[in-house]
């Protein structure tokens, strides 16, 4: 009970009223509603009461039959009919259960009826309780389910009715003070809690006290970071998706958004989606919850239902990406280069206003010190967007301050022309665009970011060196020439003090280790050069002192010292010298200038002195040991060669696979090869050779022309290993032939041609096919009479002597033919002889094979291996081990043809057919590449699309052997029966090191 009825009921009880004034008294009666205060939606039982007053007699109100007193509800509360209630009379003021009688429904005197909010009761006289009595009291008692359905500001009970005609009518109020309902909502934003993206908005309700009806409204004020002002546009309707019938109709005021129900009726709970259209949108990241959320009867503000004290809201988030959002960079891609202007294309996402800023950052490498503010107080035309802007530049950020609204339309931002500039060469570069709101207090919350305060990157391309047009030119271009090297190039911007100029060497120039003196140069600047060879490298670095003027047609002049010369001949004057770059130094050496390919002076052969081939014997058709001897004024790299070319005449073929001995000057194994008259010394192992003396022998191999006289120069080279030319000496001094070796057989009469029509077999490695071939052999005796020959003494491996007694000291093969049979893989015939002229056969020629092997000798086969191979003939074992080594394969027609000679490409077929078959896999397969690879032009008579070009090129290539002398060239001579001694130099060319036979 409030004070106001506290105070009224104790004056009733105690008689006490006071007088107002004179000649007039307080008010007759009280009336009044025992509960001060309701909450909406909130059911509770109310005492309604009247009391006659009990004061002065004069101003009582005197009640005679049928007299009326009535009670009107307020507007907030349900009617009559929706309630439960009683009436009583009771001849006191105190609800106490004594002196009270229970009124009745009906429209007779005692009684009361209801009609809307309204109760009247007719006063009667029963049992005395009707009389008047002073203090008496008229008492209604609503027991249940009475509650406010809406505030209504003052929520009034009135009292009224009629009185005996001398009194005064019954007329009052009380007062209840509504308070509206307490619920709970949240408001979520789908999609469009990002700034610029449409979509639906949820809003959650709970403790609803009850359903909306038809004009009822929902009252949103939305923080300043969600953008509402599109809904009168769209008018997007919202229903709930659980239960209910209502249908809203949502509508903007400033930053309100009111839904007002159309039709039906809402549930006390559920979810509310407002339309998906983008009515509701972010216009900026931002995290203020809602703080006025009401639902009000018939849309009236002070009628409120229920209020959200409240109500959570969706987070705003800034744009993570912005559509068309690219940057043009490519004017002013190069370093140095400002000629060109930055254009940036972007759609913005929602509409800003003046004050607001779009924030662009550029890389560390470009320079924006020379912009000033551009368009600052003109028309933004110039710069693409729809209003006047301010522009700003801060380090690396040029700031936009927008000086009116810009609509979220595409736009293009033109920056100020020549005035940006790359600084040095970056890759994977991007320009990061960050948009402000500092309108409507936003306080630069971010509108489009990758993440806070954090710009939304765009690709600005690569930024390239500018070119260096750089050369290198040595003073002294002959290999190990000393003198001055000059580089000449251009920078694009200018350098600060430890900036580099750097450049890697190509293999050819030997970097001095530590400084590398500068004899001059011709940059302005306070600062100068300081040059250094990096150690281990070939890399040379100039360092600057200080800023240092860029320019072009700059150089830098260096003292050249032995170590900083040529190493060997280099003909190309480009791409030799290689990443020759500009360096920024305080931004991790990133290219200012630079140069991928270096025009450098081309150098020549240096000149090898103190030249000298000398071999041991200088008689016609006799092998023996030749030194090579020369001076290098430079290093020979390690793997490095050293050639020596033989006048035409000489026989170098048995130079083919020694070892080189007698080294002085030299480390490591040099092994020679050959080609023409070419002996090349290729180096294993061991490290280079620095300048000075070198020497090096060859023991055998090397046979002088069969002329007497002054045969031609030499030429020794050194190489790298590529086979680039170092230093040479083209003119060797020439030796002087000085007797002839001896020849001929002791018949004293001439023998007449003889012509036989013999099979000649051509073998392939897969097949031999028969051909009749017509040979012609002359023998031609003089009457000469020659010195009998000295006959050769072997003892073989087994300790048994033989004697040669045809194989002179002169004979060409002396030397091999005796290794080979002291090694036991050729023997003599019985009667002493070796015929070392004389034409193999393919039975001696599977002899000389199979024994390669160093196996036992073989037995008898137990089935023929060709249909002319008899198992009883001394040859078959050997034929028949070759064959399933498939070293041979016999003729077409399944014979093997023992007692034909076989001619040089069988031969060489067959034994080449032997060395894969005993060849590990590496060397198979680089025999087999030099078969396939280009076929050799060694040969003036060898024909290319012959069965066995591919086998000779392999085998002379692999140095196995060198041909025969003829006319000005070398010859093959295929189709030629092959002899003896060919036979076993082949074998031993072929096999020697690995039998270990040595000369």
């Amino acid at each position: 009970m409030n004070i106001k009825k506290i105070i009224q009921n104790l004056l009733l009880s105690t008689g006490l009223f006071l007088i107002a004034s004179a000649g007039s008294a307080f008010a007759a009666s009280t009336y009044a509603v025992t509960e001060a205060t309701a909450t909406v939606g909130t059911a509770q039982s109310y005492e309604i009461e009247y009391t006659i007053d009990s004061g002065l007699a004069a101003n009582q109100q005197t009640w005679a039959e049928g007299d009326t007193l009535t009670l009107a509800l307020p507007a907030n509360y349900p009617e009559w009919s929706a309630l439960t209630y009683t009436a009583e009379v009771d001849l006191d003021a105190a609800n106490d259960g004594v002196t009270e009688t229970q009124i009745d429904s009906g429209l007779g005197n005692g009684q009361y009826s209801t009609a809307g909010r309204t109760i009247q009761i007719k006063w009667g006289a029963v049992a005395g309780n009707w009389a008047g009595t002073t203090g008496s009291t008229v008492r209604i008692l609503i027991t249940a389910a009475a509650s406010p359905t809406y505030i209504l500001a003052p929520t009034t009970f009135t009292f009224a009715g009629t009185t005996a005609a001398a009194d005064t009518n019954p007329s009052g109020t009380d007062t209840v003070t509504v308070s509206a309902a307490a619920s709970t909502a949240t408001v979520a934003l789908s999609t469009n809690s990002v700034v610029g993206v449409a979509g639906a908005t949820t809003i959650t309700l709970s403790a609803v006290p009850f359903g909306l009806d038809t004009g009822d409204t929902i009252d949103i004020t939305f923080p300043a970071y969600v953008d509402i002002s599109a809904l009168n546009a769209t008018v997007p309707t919202g229903t709930f998706v659980s239960g209910g019938s209502a249908v809203f109709s949502c509508e903007d005021s400033s930053q309100t958004m009111t839904c007002t129900v159309a039709s039906g009726t809402s549930p006390t709970s559920g979810t509310l989606i407002i339309g998906t259209t983008n009515g509701i949108t972010t216009r900026y990241a931002g995290t203020t919850d809602i703080t006025v959320f009401e639902m009000e009867n018939g849309g009236v503000a002070t009628a409120d239902i229920a209020i959200v004290a409240s109500a959570t809201l969706t987070d705003g988030t800034a744009a993570t990406s912005l559509t068309a959002l690219a940057a043009d960079a490519s004017s002013v891609a190069i370093v140095g280069d400002s000629t060109g202007q930055v254009a940036v294309t972007l759609t913005f996402p929602t509409v800003l206003a003046a004050t607001d800023t779009i924030k662009l950052t550029f890389p560390s490498n470009y320079n924006l010190a020379t912009m000033t503010t551009p368009n600052n107080g003109v028309l933004a035309a110039t710069i693409g967007l729809d209003n006047n802007v301010n522009v700003t530049v801060a380090d690396q950020v040029v700031t936009i301050t927008l000086t009116g609204a810009q609509a979220a339309t595409l736009e293009t931002i033109l920056l100020e022309v020549n005035t940006i500039t790359p600084l040095y060469a970056d890759t994977a570069q991007n320009l990061a665009v960050l948009i402000e709101q500092n309108s409507a207090g936003a306080g630069g919350a971010d509108v489009a970011a990758s993440a806070a305060n954090t710009g939304i990157n765009t690709t600005l391309g690569v930024t390239t060196a500018s070119a260096a047009n750089a050369s290198v030119t040595f003073a002294n271009a002959v290999v190990n020439g000393e003198g001055t090297v000059t580089l000449l190039l251009s920078t694009g911007l200018d350098l600060a003090v430890s900036d580099t100029i750097t450049m890697t060497m190509p293999a050819w120039i030997n970097v001095p280790t530590g400084a590398i003196l500068v004899t001059s140069e011709n940059f302005d600047g306070v600062g100068t050069f300081t040059c250094a060879g990096v150690n281990g490298t070939s890399v040379v670095t100039c360092t600057a002192t200080g800023a240092i003027t860029a320019g072009s047609g700059k150089n830098i002049v260096m003292t050249a010292t032995t170590d900083f010369t040529a190493m060997y001949a280099h003909t190309s004057t480009a791409s030799d010298i290689t990443d020759l770059a500009v360096n920024d130094f305080s931004n991790s050496l990133k290219d200012i200038s630079a140069d991928t390919s270096v025009a450098v002076t081309t150098t020549t052969v240096g000149a090898l002195t103190g030249t000298n081939v000398e071999p041991q014997s200088l008689i016609s058709g006799v092998e023996s040991k030749n030194t090579i001897s020369f001076t290098t004024s430079t290093t020979i790299p390690n793997l490095g060669k050293i050639v020596v070319t033989y006048p035409t005449g000489w026989s170098v073929a048995g130079a083919s696979g020694r070892t080189a001995t007698d080294l002085s000057g030299l480390d490591g194994t040099w092994t020679a090869t050959v080609s023409g008259q070419v002996v090349t010394f290729t180096q294993t192992g061991g490290t280079a050779s620095t300048a000075g003396a070198k020497v090096l022998a060859l023991s055998n191999g090397i046979m002088p022309p069969s002329a007497n006289g002054v045969s031609g120069t030499y030429t020794i080279t050194t190489q790298i290993a590529a086979g680039t030319n170092i230093e040479t000496n083209a003119a060797v001094t020439a030796d002087t032939i000085t007797g002839a070796s001896y020849s001929g057989d002791d018949s004293s009469s001439t023998t007449t041609t003889t012509t036989t029509t013999t099979p000649a077999t051509t073998t392939t490695p897969a097949t031999t096919t028969t051909t009749e071939v017509t040979t012609t052999t002359t023998t031609t005796t003089t009457d000469t009479t020659e010195p009998p020959i000295e006959p050769t003494t072997v003892e073989t491996k087994t300790g048994e002597i033989i004697t040669l007694t045809d194989l002179p000291a002169t004979h060409w093969a002396k030397d091999v033919v005796e290794a080979m049979v002291k090694a036991g893989v050729v023997e003599g015939n019985a009667d002493g002889t070796f015929k070392p002229d004389s034409s193999l056969n393919r039975a001696e020629a599977s002899a000389l094979l199979y024994r390669i092997m160093g196996l036992e000798e073989p037995t008898a086969p137990e089935m023929t291996p060709f249909s002319d191979v008899a198992i009883t003939e001394w040859y078959a074992g050997y034929v028949s081990e070759l064959k399933d080594r498939e070293v041979v394969n016999g003729n077409p027609d399944g014979t093997y043809k023992p007692a034909s000679e076989i001619n040089r490409a069988e031969f060489l077929t067959l034994a080449m057919n032997l060395y894969s078959y005993l060849a590990d896999d590496t060397t198979k397969a680089e025999v087999e590449a030099l078969k396939v690879g280009p076929q050799t032009t060694a040969y003036t008579d060898l024909d290319t699309s012959a069965w066995y070009s591919s086998t000779v090129t392999a085998a002379t290539e692999k140095g196995f052997i060198g041909g025969k002398t003829c006319g000005e060239g070398k010859c093959f001579d295929a189709t030629a029966s092959i002899t003896r001694a060919e036979s076993t130099q082949i074998l031993f060319n072929m096999f020697g090191k690995m039998l270990q036979v040595e000369l």
